[in-house]
């Protein structure tokens, strides 16, 4: 029992570590920091197995804490309103 918690830690450590080299993802900006917000996904009922016309689903996404900008890594999968394509406005 006492090899299988030290290959545990080992493997901790060693994800730990490629984590710690990863590169940060930044903003336009230069703000490295996020904030997760919720887009709101009007769903066909069926898709989602329910007998209601349609549901509302949350998609989470990060967008930068300093100046409000989606994340690039979700605007391939996010709409938003021309206006507001490259930034979002938050409400704080």
């Amino acid at each position: 029992m006492e090899n299988n918690i030290q290959n545990q830690y080992a493997a901790y450590a060693k994800m730990a570590s490629i984590v710690r080299q990863s590169p940060i993802l930044k903003c336009e900006c230069g703000s490295q920091f996020w904030r997760e917000v919720y887009v709101i996904r009007k769903v066909n009922g069926i898709l989602v197995g329910s007998s209601k016309p349609y549901e509302v689903l949350p998609q989470n996404v990060l967008v930068c804490d300093k100046c409000g900008r989606l994340c690039d890594e979700y605007k391939s999968d996010i709409e938003v309103e021309e206006d507001n394509a490259s930034k979002i406005k938050l409400q704080v």
